[in-house]
């Protein structure tokens, strides 16, 4: 299973890290969703993940990019006439562990 690392300022100034795992498919029963993002990168959609999504940090556990073209084609069309250095969107699924597992 590959991974990534993401990670957040704490209230002190310091930053923690946590690594969060890629889910496939056939594991998804597994996990409970806690949000899906889209975003200019990952770093982007763990910030809106952590913004709307009770205990974020604590609870997320893995992860799936994933295809939503629409999506990704509206806010990239808002967004080219303001910073026109994003070059494109990309949308991630967040998931924490269910309690049997």
């Amino acid at each position: 299973m590959s991974s990534i690392n993401i990670n957040r300022t704490i209230d002190d100034g310091n930053k923690e890290e946590k690594e969060i795992y890629e889910l496939i498919e056939e594991n998804k029963h597994k996990y409970r969703l806690l949000g899906q993002s889209t975003g200019i990168n990952m770093d982007h959609c763990v910030i809106l993940g952590s913004k709307y999504t009770k205990e974020f940090w604590n609870r997320v556990y893995g992860y799936r990019i994933i295809q939503n073209e629409k999506m990704e084609k509206m806010m990239f069309e808002m967004i080219k006439k303001i910073k026109p250095e994003v070059k494109s969107y990309m949308t991630v699924c967040f998931y924490e562990r269910r309690a049997e597992y």
